[in-house]
């Protein structure tokens, strides 16, 4: 199933079928933390229902205003890794009755909530987060093409310029010549 966030998707998969199931140009047209949270909450819920076992975003990652990088990226369920090293030390301990026991405190604190609980607010946090920046680069990326492509224009539009004014150039000077020519010769006539 595919949700096309887009003018560009929509064009191709008008031509080419394949399961879309919604489309959006709200979200990249007018780009704002509210829309790519509601966005993320949207998807997350459909995920947390079934409707999906995994969410890949593939969109045109920013590198610079000339190059941009086509992404896959797999968003739910977080690939493992992801949240790796926030432990700390890398350490995975339990808690008991809401707090770390003295024998699995990581930096010798106790600490209140528990991780679990501290998860269930930070992993959406991120998730949506995660959502505004895949936006944002796309966003981004088709700035930069757009200016590229405007750039390459102008550049191809002044050696045209160049190349009709050299031509025209020449072809004046081609006509001042003959006239040249023909006055001096209407001149030889009419002095013999």
């Amino acid at each position: 199933k595919i949700y096309q966030v887009g003018k560009k998707t929509e064009r191709f998969f008008r031509k080419h079928p394949i399961g879309v199931f919604a489309t959006d140009h709200e979200i990249i047209d007018q780009i704002s933390a509210e829309r790519a949270s509601a966005f993320a909450r949207q998807i997350m819920h459909d995920f947390k229902e079934g409707k999906y076992e995994r969410v890949d975003v593939v969109y045109n990652q920013f590198i610079n205003a000339v190059s941009q990088e086509l992404v896959a990226e797999q968003v739910l369920p977080l690939p493992l890794g992801t949240l790796e090293g926030m432990g700390g030390n890398g350490t995975t301990a339990g808690s008991v009755g809401g707090r770390w026991t003295k024998a699995e405190e990581p930096f010798g604190y106790i600490l209140e909530p528990t991780p679990e609980e501290v998860a269930k607010v930070l992993i959406p946090k991120f998730i949506t987060t995660n959502f505004y920046r895949i936006f944002l680069d796309a966003s981004a990326s088709e700035h930069g093409a757009r200016m590229t492509s405007m750039h390459k224009a102008t550049d191809n539009a002044d050696e045209l310029l160049h190349s009709l004014t050299l031509t025209y150039n020449k072809a004046r000077q081609a006509m001042i010549t003959r006239e040249i020519m023909e006055i001096v010769g209407g001149a030889e006539v009419f002095r013999q």
